[in-house]
């Protein structure tokens, strides 16, 4: 068993996988509910059009959590679970933690991810597949908004299923509303869920690692 990290951000995460390309070990359980939760959770201001409405939609809560970067400053405001304090001390003087754990136990709060596109600058364009994948990793299901050739050419290449566009939607994307509505149903949730853990591999450090190996010559086998 291994323990790869990855980051959201600045933030480093640590999972641990049986094995080099393995599932992580630990996944949110996806069952049917009578109400589904879901959440943006970012740092920076700069969505188009800030944070989706749901309005009319039945049976679904959405969080829009737009705070600073600094997590403990502000977890125990949104998480509000007996021993939220002791929580937060203990995992942020804990170095293999850290304030990585806190956005991955945040994560496990909701049903849904909304990864919201930034489009002010071109390296928070490519930021947004980094944030997506990071989010995917975590075992939730996340639903993608599609905006600008680098994110389309993202879920193309891996033919991710799960996402949308705001204003006049091309195929094959759903409105926001269409997907969350879709998002309802556990079998969609289970499939996003699948799908981005397979993504989210192909970007672990393990297989980045030999991707660097072959291109540099190295044609022997690995044991990992």
């Amino acid at each position: 068993m291994t323990t790869e990290w990855w980051s959201i951000g600045t933030i480093v995460i640590p999972l641990t996988w049986k094995g080099g390309d393995a599932l992580p070990e630990f996944l949110p359980t996806i069952s049917n509910r009578a109400e589904i939760s879901l959440a943006t959770i970012w740092s920076l201001k700069s969505f188009e059009g800030g944070c989706p409405d749901t309005y009319g939609i039945k049976d679904v809560s959405y969080d829009c959590i737009i705070q600073d970067f600094e997590i403990e400053n502000w977890y125990e405001k949104v998480v509000r679970t007996p021993n939220t304090e002791v929580e937060i001390l203990n995992t942020m003087s804990d170095p293999k933690l850290g304030a990585g754990k806190l956005y991955y136990n945040l994560f496990h709060q909701y049903d849904v991810l909304v990864a919201l596109a930034m489009n002010n600058t071109d390296k928070l364009r490519y930021g947004n597949v980094q944030r997506t994948v990071s989010q995917m990793r975590s075992g939730v299901p996340v639903l993608v908004e599609i905006w600008g050739p680098v994110l389309q050419e993202f879920i193309d290449k891996y033919n991710y299923t799960c996402t949308f566009q705001r204003e006049h939607p091309n195929q094959p994307y759903m409105t926001f509303q269409g997907a969350v509505k879709m998002m309802k149903d556990p079998a969609v949730r289970t499939q996003c869920q699948m799908e981005g853990l397979e993504i989210a591999k192909e970007f672990s450090p393990n297989r980045i690692g030999k991707k660097l190996l072959r291109a540099v010559g190295y044609n022997g086998k690995f044991w990992c």
